[in-house]
């Protein structure tokens, strides 16, 4: 095994702002982060001369904004402006095999960029990365790894997507719609529905306010005193840390003496 400063191995080629002209017929996909991190579809945009076309597997390296420094490996369509593509100049290595290396400088790479506005990917601490290169059979097996554990990462986030999908629809049926005395979801077609300002629900539902059912609800306040009053026993005190969406956390709770509790009130 031997090191060698990325810089001997690739040299890069920075994308272009898309053509606003979209009457060519050459409608292509913009690989923005976003996109290749499969958060959202890709946009549709008109290829130019003057653009970079990336082909699928190429390495890819976010070069400005808030997560510049974040490695991907690409899809076919046009280079965003925010990113980089880099060309192998050392033949002899292969690009999977690249990709993860560089991965596992992500971190350090982010916490080095620079730019008093927009952030962006220092070239000098970028090309000065040692990559290590091993035989080209270990080479192949890392990737080979590597590109599993991705795949099945990417094939357990699909599988989640799914579920919070039927989740939300199931969600949605059961409570607007309700489970009848033989634990089947309740439908138009087989019970009695009503108007509400809800919409239909059960004639065996009524529609109450928030005013109905609780009291008024009011905004928090801090204990004067700050964190120094916060003590191991006494009425529990609940921060925002401790509420998320789908429930309480207690692992992290202070408590406040009931005097405090009283003045709070």
């Amino acid at each position: 095994m031997r090191s060698v400063p990325l810089g001997k191995l690739v040299s890069h080629i920075k994308g272009k702002p898309p053509s606003k002209n979209k009457n060519n017929g050459n409608i292509v996909s913009l690989l923005s982060p976003d996109y290749l991190r499969g958060k959202s579809p890709a946009e549709m945009v008109s290829f130019s001369s003057n653009q970079i076309m990336v082909e699928n597997g190429e390495l890819l390296l976010l070069w400005d904004g808030s997560n510049a420094g974040e490695f991907f490996q690409s899809k076919n369509g046009i280079l965003a402006s925010t990113m980089v593509k880099f060309d192998i100049l050392y033949d002899s290595i292969e690009k999977p095999y690249l990709y993860f290396a560089l991965k596992n400088y992500e971190g350090y790479l982010k916490a080095q960029t620079n730019g008093s506005g927009i952030p962006h990917v220092d070239p000098e601490i970028l090309y000065n990365l040692e990559i290590n290169i091993f035989s080209k059979i270990e080479r192949q097996q890392i990737s080979k790894i590597l590109s599993t554990i991705d795949k099945a990462i990417e094939q357990t986030e699909t599988l989640i997507a799914k579920y919070e999908k039927i989740k939300t629809g199931l969600m949605q049926d059961l409570l607007t719609k309700g489970i009848d005395e033989s634990g089947k979801i309740r439908s138009e077609e087989t019970h009695e529905f009503k108007d509400s300002p809800l919409g239909r629900i059960p004639v065996e539902w009524d529609c109450l306010t928030i005013n109905d059912i609780a009291e008024r609800l009011r905004s928090g306040v801090t204990p004067r005193g700050g964190t120094k009053v916060y003590q191991k026993e006494g009425v529990m005190l609940i921060r925002s840390q401790n509420v998320y969406s789908n429930g309480f956390k207690n692992n992290d709770v202070v408590f406040i003496s009931e005097e405090i509790n009283s003045r709070m009130k």
